[in-house]
């Protein structure tokens, strides 16, 4: 992994570079999360239907996983699909949602006591 494997700016990377590299963007992906989790923790407060879908995007990529592991491949972009076109519908729902009163339903039907 030390071998050089291209040239950027007149600098050598190799793969040890690289994964070096990666390693550091994590972190970097950690404090995102730390500063982001307030805002996205409201989010998801407002809008509970989006639990739910990252729930099923959870068992998706798990259901992907155990194909995988069964022999069976299943194309990632079938999977990135399905989860784009999920979110997309509920960004739908979404904005639906805000702009019209919530339906409400009738009350439950109960014999008369005798």
């Amino acid at each position: 992994l030390t071998a050089p494997l291209f040239d950027l700016f007149g600098r050598a990377f190799s793969g040890r570079d690289l994964i070096l590299l990666g390693g550091g963007l994590v972190v970097l992906a950690v404090a995102v999360m730390m500063l982001a989790a307030e805002s996205i923790s409201t989010f998801v407060e407002r809008h509970p239907t989006i639990k739910i879908l990252a729930l099923s995007f959870l068992l998706l990529i798990g259901l992907s996983l155990v194909a995988d592991g069964l022999g069976t491949h299943i194309p990632k972009g079938y999977v990135y699909f399905a989860m784009g076109f999920s979110m997309f519908v509920e960004a739908i729902n979404i904005r639906i949602r805000r702009k019209t009163e919530p339906v409400q339903l009738r009350k439950r039907y109960e014999k008369a006591a005798r």
